[in-house]
């Protein structure tokens, strides 16, 4: 932990969730709780996602700022392992998983939200429109518009990887990647000859907090951005 903007830091000694026995890869994500903090003091509470299958938990939670952490109770059940997790401004915790700690080799996948006030978790995994199994990793939020996400698939080998969209908290989700027109004319090798270009692998996803409408995901080759996510 840093309190002086990464100038020093210090090992966190209250965090016994992590081995060094090759069955994970360790922690998978952070995420503060603003709410718990603000007028000049840090957040108190902190969630970390631990995709280490002989942990207590594949979640974590602190509540005084990072010094002693608990495992949370339900979730989804072994072997999935989280990926990426953010909260929203809808006070839920947004979490991908994947069955294995990835990139390779993801045959199923959940994503889960957990409201973070009442300790409620609910799946609202996207449905398997091919019939495909595979996991979920890249994972943005609308910071403004509660229940606003998108997802992105990980080793969806048929038809391709894609991005999901809900704005509704997860109850339905929309196909991006099957609506999406993908231009590649700023890097031509990207379409391989494809009049569409492949929607890409392995993405991770952002969404501008400037403009809700502007947003980028990330592959293996390179970085894709709309300016009309809605």
């Amino acid at each position: 932990t840093s309190t002086n903007s990464g100038q020093t830091w210090a090992m966190v000694g209250g965090f016994n969730a992590l081995s060094s026995d090759s069955t994970g890869a360790g922690v998978a994500f952070i995420t503060f709780d603003p709410k718990s903090g603000g007028n000049g003091s840090p957040s108190q509470i902190i969630f970390a996602g631990v995709s280490t299958s002989t942990a207590a938990s594949t979640l974590y939670r602190s509540a005084d700022g990072g010094v002693t952490w608990s495992p949370v109770a339900g979730g989804p059940t072994s072997p999935m392992m989280p990926q990426r997790g953010l909260i929203g401004p809808d006070r839920q915790l947004y979490v991908t998983y994947g069955n294995v700690k990835g990139p390779n080799g993801m045959t199923a996948g959940q994503v889960w939200k957990y409201a973070i006030d009442t300790g409620t978790w609910t799946n609202i995994s996207p449905p398997n429109l091919d019939n495909y199994p595979s996991g979920f990793s890249g994972l943005a939020l609308d910071p403004w518009n509660p229940g606003v996400a998108i997802v992105m698939t990980m080793d969806h080998g048929w038809p391709q990887d894609t991005m999901y969209r809900t704005v509704n908290g997860g109850a339905t989700w929309t196909d991006v990647g099957a609506n999406a027109v993908r231009d590649a004319s700023l890097e031509t090798w990207m379409a391989e000859g494809q009049t569409q270009p492949s929607f890409g692998n392995w993405a991770q996803a952002m969404i501008d907090p400037s403009n809700v409408d502007h947003a980028f995901y990330t592959t293996g080759g390179g970085i894709w951005t709309t300016s009309n996510l809605n």
